[in-house]
């Protein structure tokens, strides 16, 4: 998580009933809605309110009066199915929605009516936080908003970490996955790193461009978080709503059958 300034003006003046969540990646995936809480149902809990997007516990507000919640979401984690998923699935995407990871027990409790009487206060995506997670995240209308903004509060590193990440040659790897790696080397949260490569201390190879493309994009971009990455946002955006369009008029044709 990288802080880009003081974060306390996102929580000045809450009351403390207020439970402060941030929202999940990005709107494109299908797995950040939360459908009818759905979560909550798959947990055999009361539905007691619907909110439009799963939550991310990247980062939270919580006082003492969430104790409760922090009490009951803890015995769910320990719980003997949520583990034996955790172990039996390394792969996060292939475990069922509700047993994804600890940010959707989250989300099942807070829509359920044990927990839905809490206030619930949810940082939005580029607004107050930049949720980077590969392709689904940081899309193009999130750019532009943060160019023509102040810009988010929190950068948020998810999926493929750039300072673990396996940087293989491009001539080893196929033109998807190099894609893939393209982009996470014009991460926002690698780029925003970079001004403070001298005081981490730390082996920092991570934060230069390990590829000539995305080298380009850095240079052109004059290094900018959000401008860097925006051509291939640009060109994710367009493959994705491409997808959709054909996955609808599909659907329609069988319908139609």
């Amino acid at each position: 998580m990288f802080v880009t300034r003081d974060i306390r003006p996102l929580f000045d003046g809450l009351d403390e009933a207020v439970f402060v969540a941030t929202e999940q990646t990005c709107a494109l995936d299908r797995n950040d809605h939360d459908g009818a809480g759905r979560r909550a149902q798959l947990w055999d809990l009361a539905v007691g309110r619907v909110l439009p997007n799963a939550l991310n516990s990247g980062v939270l507000r919580v006082t003492k009066r969430h104790y409760p919640l922090m009490k009951r979401w803890w015995e769910l984690l320990q719980s003997e199915e949520y583990q034996m998923w955790q172990r039996k699935e390394k792969d996060m995407g292939k475990r069922p929605i509700h047993m994804q990871g600890d940010q959707d027990v989250l989300t099942a409790l807070l829509t359920s009516t044990e927990f839905a009487h809490i206030p619930l206060k949810t940082l939005r995506r580029s607004k107050h936080i930049v949720q980077f997670d590969g392709v689904w995240g940081y899309t193009t209308a999130e750019r532009l908003r943060n160019l023509l903004g102040d810009g988010p509060t929190f950068i948020h590193s998810m999926g493929c970490k750039p300072w673990v990440a396996r940087w293989k040659s491009a001539r080893h790897i196929g033109l998807t996955e190099y894609l893939k790696m393209v982009y996470v080397d014009v991460s926002p949260y690698t780029l925003a790193s970079s001004k403070f490569k001298k005081d981490l201390g730390c082996d920092t190879n991570w934060i230069g461009a390990h590829y000539r493309f995305s080298a380009i994009l850095r240079a052109l971009a004059m290094q900018h978080p959000v401008l860097a990455g925006l051509p291939m946002a640009v060109f994710l955006d367009i493959a994705r709503l491409i997808k959709r369009v054909h996955e609808s008029m599909f659907r329609q044709r069988l319908g139609t059958k």
